[in-house]
């Protein structure tokens, strides 16, 4: 489980912002993760153009998993440079993870690439095993959580490498 960075809610721009009691709790953003059917991956490619796409991805194990074709944008993207961006699709109930991403196979990653399959396939009827493309694996760094109703409870989270 990821810490609350500092000893309250951090809110950019913003400030520090209330008591313990007014931040979200990470079991919250989680729930999200596991709940969302899309997500907005942004990447970067090699001349720092960003790239924001929409995909199918799940959140398994504290980590994010998702699949990019062959020669897509994205792919050439993630090879060139390895930092991403996550976002569920509901920004009134906006869940934000940054980090890292590799490729993972079953050779490479035999436990998570099964949780991963498993759960997507489970997730979207899809048999993602099958695709053409590579599999990769987001390591969270940082995440933000803003509930719409309620900004002033926006928090972040730091995981730990």
């Amino acid at each position: 489980m990821p810490e609350i960075e500092g000893d309250r809610p951090y809110s950019p721009g913003y400030g520090f912002i209330g008591p313990e009691s007014g931040r979200l709790r990470w079991s919250w953003a989680e729930k999200r993760l596991r709940a969302a059917r899309n997500f907005w991956v942004t990447t970067v490619g090699a001349g720092s153009e960003p790239h924001v796409m929409p995909v199918w991805g799940v959140w398994v194990r504290d980590r994010f998993c998702f699949c990019a074709s062959e020669g897509s944008k994205r792919a050439r993207n993630l090879e060139a440079n390895p930092q991403v961006a996550v976002a569920t699709d509901r920004a009134d109930e906006g869940v934000v993870v940054q980090g890292t991403v590799a490729a993972m196979t079953s050779d490479t990653r035999p436990d998570l690439f099964a949780a991963y399959v498993a759960s997507y396939d489970a997730k979207y009827d899809w048999t993602i095993a099958e695709q053409d493309g590579g599999h990769y694996v987001v390591t969270p760094r940082v995440a933000f959580a803003v509930l719409e109703q309620r900004a002033e409870l926006i928090t972040r989270w730091r995981f730990r490498s």
